[in-house]
């Protein structure tokens, strides 16, 4: 089902069960089963997402995305597991899987890395490529300590204000 100018304007074979509201939301959708609402959002959304929010999951092919806030999930690619919820989360994440982000700029940097946790405004803001299994919690952070950056972490833990 579909309201909106240009929602679901190209779609092929086997495209079935999609809500889509909003202008060109899932324009172009690839997958199944995804609920989509918002201007441009999910127009390429994959199987089993859900994409609310302007641009939300608008480039994403990716499958069991959960997108909440503008342009959460925003970046091109075959994103999967991948949950964000705030303005700008995960926002230019391309193939990155298992990432979840909780907040304002939180993960915005991430982007073919996984299983990462950000939990606050501006949490692993900083962190991008392929950074794995990292988690911060509170505001920015975290890659700095001191004076010192710190350089491609992995499997590290951030807690802070």
């Amino acid at each position: 089902m579909g309201i909106g100018k240009n929602t679901f304007s190209t779609i092929g074979t086997g495209i079935t069960n999609n809500i889509a509201i909003g202008n060109a939301a899932a324009c172009a959708v690839t997958g199944r089963d995804s609920v989509v609402v918002g201007n441009q959002a999910g127009q390429t959304a994959g199987n089993y997402s859900t994409l609310i929010g302007y641009q939300a999951g608008r480039n994403t092919t990716g499958c069991y995305n959960t997108a909440v806030g503008y342009t959460s999930i925003g970046g091109t690619g075959d994103s999967r597991y991948n949950t964000a919820v705030g303005t700008l989360s995960l926002t230019n994440v391309s193939t990155g899987d298992h990432n979840t982000a909780l907040g304002h700029f939180s993960a915005r940097g991430i982007t073919t890395g996984t299983h990462n946790t950000g939990v606050g405004s501006n949490s692993l803001y900083g962190l991008s490529g392929t950074n794995v299994k990292n988690t911060a919690i509170g505001l920015a952070g975290p890659l700095s300590c001191g004076d010192d950056v710190i350089p491609d972490p992995t499997s590290r833990v951030f807690i802070g204000a």
